[in-house]
């Protein structure tokens, strides 16, 4: 490689991470970075990351278009690059088009080395649960706690997804173990009380009830709960 090309990819890595540099602020300052972004692509049109970031930052602006072609630029330069393909998993998704996203997913799961797999498994389970595959989705909500046991939110929606199923024991202790990680999560004390209620169990679902509007009286969930209490849904 020559010295001017060494030195167009270090102006252009120096402009990406100035833009990343703008998204961490809070609030993120997505036009610095945007324009940051596209000085890099200027100065080197091969900088992957800089057209990740063009993505994204179409995304935050529901630009869906610009965002899959700049996912797709970036995956014309490197093909493994397995965050783009999930990130254009997850503007598929947000389109409604299932079968799309679910493609990128698996396509980003191809890259052995792929640092966070878990992000593809999770979002393909949600991708599945929106299409009511519940077997698949459970599959892909244990992937990810296979890699990562204490996964809040793959707890969460595979209980959900067990509730779904009729498979209730499941749910229950799915929603469990939510509340061993987060005792605070108002929607796993709401869902689980649910839960309890459908397979018998009404004193645990008005324990769970009542832990709501303890934990939170002024919430929507206790504003709820107050409801179902006053129409003796659990009674």
């Amino acid at each position: 490689m020559s010295e001017a090309q060494l030195k167009r990819e270090r102006t252009a890595s120096a402009h990406y991470k100035l833009g990343i540099s703008y998204l961490y602020e809070k609030p993120p300052d997505t036009q610095k970075a945007f324009v940051e972004f596209q000085n890099a692509v200027k100065v080197n049109s091969k900088n992957q990351n800089a057209y990740y970031g063009l993505g994204h930052i179409h995304f935050t602006n529901r630009d869906y278009p610009e965002a899959i072609s700049f996912f797709k630029k970036a995956l014309s330069i490197d093909f493994t690059f397995s965050e783009a393909h999930n990130y254009l998993g997850t503007v598929y998704k947000t389109q409604g088009k299932f079968d799309k996203a679910i493609v990128e997913y698996k396509k980003a799961l191809e890259n052995s080395q792929y640092a966070t797999p878990e992000n593809p498994h999770f979002n393909l389970g949600l991708v599945y649960m929106e299409q009511q595959k519940y077997d698949q989705a459970a599959g892909e909500f244990q992937a990810v706690l296979r890699i990562d046991p204490e996964h809040l939110r793959s707890h969460y929606e595979i209980g959900r997804t067990y509730d779904q199923m009729g498979r209730t024991k499941e749910a229950i202790q799915s929603y469990q173990k939510v509340i061993h990680l987060a005792p605070d999560d108002l929607n796993a004390h709401y869902y689980l009380a649910l839960v309890y209620q459908k397979d018998g169990a009404k004193e645990l679902a008005r324990d769970e009830f009542k832990r709501i509007i303890s934990l939170s009286p002024q919430s929507p969930q206790a504003e709820e709960v107050k409801k179902l209490i006053e129409a003796e849904v659990f009674k």
